[in-house]
């Protein structure tokens, strides 16, 4: 599913394991995308650094990284089994 939003940010899309491999992620967010070219937005994705697939896939869409940045995580518990658990590193 690839998740977008009103100012043209795309994320989280998840293929299942069978259907990988056979341009699914490219069409989606290629489709979308454009959509929100069309629509007059711009069209970005955020990942994770260490998410090869997912850049390379964007890459063959058409988008070029313009940036890193960090993330500030806040949870009221434990941030440390909640970061680990969504991917993020805990320092």
């Amino acid at each position: 599913m690839e998740i977008g939003n009103d100012y043209g940010a795309m994320g989280m899309l998840y293929v299942q394991e069978e259907y990988r491999g056979h341009g699914l992620g490219k069409v989606i967010t290629s489709q979308l995308a454009q959509k929100y070219i069309n629509d007059g937005l711009p069209a970005y994705a955020f990942m994770f650094k260490a998410n090869e697939i997912s850049i390379r896939m964007h890459a063959k869409c058409g988008f070029t990284e313009i940036a890193d940045f960090d993330f500030i995580l806040y949870h009221p518990k434990d941030s440390a089994k909640f970061a680990a658990g969504i991917g993020f590193l805990h320092r």
